[in-house]
C-alpha cells in the first residue's frame, strides 16, 4: 500500500525536486555574483521577525516639519550660521534650527560649517576673540555656541539640531553643552536640544552622558547607499532612535517609506528648497525636510 501511495505522487515528487534544483543553480549564481547582497538580505530575513517598534516618539518632529538649515537664509545667503540668521529663523515662528560647529585652535567651539562659505581666513578660528570680531560674508555677526544655548534659554518652545565638523565630535560638543547649561543654571535646556548620530558606534558614548533626551541618525557620514536600509532599521531598533535623516540624492519609494513608518521611525530628508518638492515628500509619508529657504 505505501509504495503503491509512493508511485502515485511520484510526479509531483519530481516536479519538486526539479524545482528545488533549478532554485539551487539560480542561488549559486546570484552568491557567486553578488555575495554581499544576498549575505545582507539573508541576515536581515532572519533579524526582522525579531524587529519590534520604536517607543519613542520624537513629539519634537511634528508632520511638516521643517528644519532651519545652517539657521536657515538670511537676504538670500546660506550657511550664515548667523545672530542675523537665527533671528529671523526665530521671528518667522519655525521650531526646529540646524547649526553647525567647529573648534578653535584655543578650544572654544563656535557656531561655523566652513571658512569658505562666509568668506573668513583661517585666521578666524585661532582663538574666542578672532572668531569674535570676524563679520560673516562681511555682514553677519557670528555667534559662539555659548550665545547659542543663551538664545535657547531665551526662547521657549525652539528646539536645536546640532551637527559637527573638523576635529569636534559629537561627544566634545554634547560635553561642553552639557558644561554651559550647568553654568547658566539650566540643564533643563538640553531637553530641546537634538544630537545628530553619524555611527551607531558612537551612541554608547552619547547615551552614557544620560543628559539628552532627543537623538536622530543622520547617514551623509556612513556608506548606506546604495539603499542598505535594513541596516539602519535593525540599529534604529537596538537604540530605540526615532528619528533618521537622509539626503536628497538618495532614492525614497514607497516601500522604503512604510517600513520606516511600521517602525514607528520618522524620516526627514535633506535639503529641500522646493515647496513642490517639499509637498511630494509630504504626500509620500516623510515627516520633515532640512531646507535654506522655505
Amino acid at each position: 500500500m505505501r509504495v503503491k501511495e509512493w508511485i502515485r505522487h511520484f510526479p509531483r515528487l519530481f516536479q519538486t525536486m526539479h524545482k528545488a534544483h533549478l532554485l539551487e543553480i539560480a542561488m549559486g549564481y546570484y552568491l557567486n555574483k553578488y555575495p554581499h547582497i544576498i549575505i545582507n538580505r539573508i541576515k536581515y530575513t532572519i533579524k526582522r521577525t525579531e524587529l519590534g517598534v520604536v517607543e519613542n516618539e520624537a513629539a519634537w518632529l511634528k508632520k511638516g516639519t521643517i528644519v532651519k538649515h545652517a539657521a536657515g537664509a538670511i537676504n538670500g545667503d546660506v550657511y550664515t550660521n548667523s545672530r542675523e540668521a537665527l533671528n529671523n529663523t526665530i521671528k518667522r515662528d519655525f521650531s526646529i534650527v540646524e547649526m553647525d560647529f567647529r573648534k578653535c585652535e584655543d578650544g572654544t567651539i563656535v557656531s561655523i560649517h566652513d571658512l569658505e562659505n562666509v568668506n573668513l581666513g583661517a585666521e578666524a578660528l585661532e582663538n574666542e576673540k578672532t572668531f569674535k570680531r570676524s563679520i560673516l560674508l562681511g555682514k553677519y555677526t557670528p555667534l559662539l555656541l555659548d550665545d547659542i544655548i543663551s538664545i535657547l534659554i531665551e526662547t521657549p518652545g525652539l528646539y536645536l539640531i546640532v551637527d559637527t565638523h573638523g576635529e569636534l565630535t559629537m561627544l566634545d560638543l554634547a560635553e561642553e553643552m552639557i558644561c554651559i547649561a550647568r553654568k547658566k543654571n539650566n540643564v533643563e535646556i538640553l531637553k530641546r536640544i537634538i544630537l545628530q548620530l553619524y555611527h551607531f558606534s558612537d551612541y554608547s558614548k552619547i547615551e552614557s552622558l544620560r543628559a539628552f533626551d532627543n537623538i536622530l541618525f543622520t547617514v551623509y557620514r556612513e556608506n548606506y547607499y546604495p539603499w542598505d536600509y535594513e541596516v539602519i532599521l535593525k540599529y534604529c531598533f537596538k537604540y530605540k532612535i526615532p528619528v533618521v535623516v537622509i539626503p536628497t540624492s538618495w532614492y525614497l519609494d514607497q516601500k522604503v517609506i512604510d517600513d520606516f513608518s511600521k517602525r514607528n521611525i520618522k524620516l526627514c530628508v535633506h535639503t529641500v528648497n522646493s515647496f513642490e518638492q517639499y509637498q511630494s515628500l509630504m504626500e509620500m509619508g516623510i515627516h520633515g525636510v532640512y531646507s535654506d529657504v522655505l
